[in-house]
């Protein structure tokens, strides 16, 4: 039968609460654990639809924390304590999915009792750095990761799980930080040396621990059948003139350690590989530098060990140009003889920084690719392209609204601005208002990204702040409004506001007193500006 339960009609199986951050889930069961995801059997895996709402939007992240859980083998002899797994989707992203099993142990079990909290890794996550908006619903699936005999391998009941969200992200490691390069660098993908609490590797080298709370030393990177592929965004028009890719082959080596690679395999793509509708743009195995990247693969506990170094190895392009856009490059090493991997990108503090590489483990038509991850994390990997970046601006655009104005202007409204990064102005211009809301469009340098501020100021209106994150491309910074009543520009409506006010009473010229903009200084105008009484500039 289908074990399918829709808990818009089996109120008792599940309770939900959102806490802050996270998600908590809860099933009391029974459910049954029968086959895998795609098995004969998998029909007969209990999903529950609708299991939990997200009150909140957050991010999902690598982990969970298990309650409690009380799972019983119904074959003592056969299934294995580390089988028993359930699987967790999104209703926003119905085809991302995060895996977690219940237990480490690779043996045979009668049962399995969670008591004390335990957080776990997911076995495999696709979701992870999702925004997971407010509304949408998780569904669960419980399955045996290897069918062991007919019917259900182990029941459980009492699940109580805590979906976690994700950690604010740690920044990567710039390869900048401990490497010299012989081409200019336009886009770094991420480092391998975290640059706190690590210490000096092999003769006085950089150590390349791989992580705390992973495994894994690098991934296969050697051709023919393997092949390493990550996304990078271009910014403005890029003219790239090489790409170097990274990869270790364990073995003895002199001081400094000699390349075993004679050259990389490099491939521009206009998206991801696996992407029927991507093309292939450019590819080259033309050499260019091929050198000790200056660190050495190892564990925390064995930081000196030289039997790892990471080579840089670097391919070079001619007349390859780069318009805005996101592509994905590939690459493969080639050895003299023997072996080729490659490291994952490490954050600062040495864990793996989220990101979404993937590698080809088999040709074919079409070929086959997996995504890569450690303890549950998937990785990034590290790639520097080089060449040159053409000056270009992007716009930041949205409305300005003039408080306490006409719909329609008699007279025109100058609305200065100007965009800083701290004390660099960035760019600055002027806005021509006709109206109480106007649409702007400041331009500004691709090339200019980070915090920044707009500073609004003209005429009646006291001065404005807007904080932005600038990004390299163009931003929607959406609605901005500006407080009327500031007739002699001092920086606060005040009773000197109100005084030029009647002054200019009755006066029908361009006049900053007429600070509806109605044509007129008129009682209105007064109004406006005792109602602002007391405002002051940003």
């Amino acid at each position: 039968m289908n074990k399918t339960l829709n808990l818009a009609f089996v109120g008792l199986a599940t309770a939900v609460s959102s806490v802050g951050l996270a998600q908590t889930i809860t099933v009391a069961g029974p459910f049954d654990f029968v086959d895998t995801v795609t098995g004969p059997e998998a029909a007969l895996n209990t999903t529950i639809a609708n299991a939990a709402t997200v009150s909140t939007s957050y991010v999902a992240g690598s982990n969970a924390t298990i309650s409690s859980v009380n799972i019983t083998s119904t074959l003592t002899a056969l299934t294995w304590a580390n089988e028993a797994f359930i699987r967790l989707r999104n209703s926003a992203f119905p085809t991302l999915f995060a895996n977690l099993n219940f237990s480490s142990t690779g043996a045979t079990f009668t049962a399995i009792n969670i008591v004390t909290p335990v957080t776990r890794a997911y076995t495999a996550n696709t979701l992870i750095g999702s925004v997971l908006p407010a509304g949408s619903t998780w569904e669960v699936t419980f399955f045996d990761s290897a069918d062991d005999g007919p019917g259900p391998d182990a029941s459980g009941t009492n699940l109580s799980v805590t979906l976690n969200a994700l950690t604010p992200p740690v920044a990567k490691t710039p390869w900048s930080a401990y490497l010299g390069n012989t081409l200019p660098v336009i886009y770094d993908n991420g480092g391998i040396v975290p640059t706190s609490g690590i210490g000096v590797g092999a003769n006085g080298t950089n150590a390349s621990p791989i992580s705390p709370v992973g495994s894994i030393f690098g991934f296969a990177s050697i051709i023919p059948t393997f092949k390493l592929a990550d996304d990078f965004v271009v910014t403005g028009v890029w003219t790239v003139t090489g790409v170097s890719a990274f990869a270790y082959q364990t073995g003895t080596y002199g001081n400094p350690p000699a390349s075993l690679f004679t050259n990389a395999t490099i491939e521009i793509w206009s998206g991801n590989p696996t992407d029927p509708a991507s093309t292939l743009i450019a590819t080259s195995f033309t050499p260019g530098d091929n050198t000790f990247s200056g660190a050495h693969r190892v564990t925390a506990t064995t930081l000196t060990n030289a039997q790892r170094p990471v080579m840089r190895v670097q391919s070079t392009f001619s007349g390859l140009t780069l318009n805005p856009g996101t592509y994905w490059v590939t690459y493969q090493v080639t050895p003299i003889s023997g072996s080729g991997f490659t490291p994952y990108v490490t954050n600062t503090n040495g864990a793996p920084a989220i990101g979404n590489a993937i590698q080809r483990t088999a040709i074919g038509a079409p070929d086959t690719y997996a995504s890569l991850y450690d303890a549950g994390y998937p990785v990034d990997v590290p790639f520097l392209i080089h060449g040159t970046a053409a000056a270009t601006n992007v716009n930041l655009t949205g409305t300005l609204n003039l408080n306490d104005t006409s719909a329609t202007f008699a007279f025109n409204r100058n609305i200065s601005y100007s965009v800083m990064q701290g004390t660099t102005v960035v760019a600055s211009g002027t806005v021509v208002a006709d109206a109480s809301s106007e649409s702007f469009s400041i331009s500004v340098p691709a090339s200019a990204t980070g915090a920044a501020t707009i500073e609004w100021d003209g005429s009646s209106f006291l001065l404005r702040k807007t904080n932005i994150n600038l990004t390299g491309s163009a931003l929607a910074v959406g609605s901005v409004s500006v407080q009327n009543g500031d007739v002699d520009n001092s920086g606060e409506v005040d009773a000197a506001d109100i005084d030029e006010v009647i002054a200019d009473f009755g006066d029908t010229s361009n006049n900053p007193s007429d600070v509806d903009v109605s044509g007129e200084v008129d009682a209105a105008d007064i109004d406006i500006v005792i109602a602002n009484f007391g405002g002051v500039n940003d």
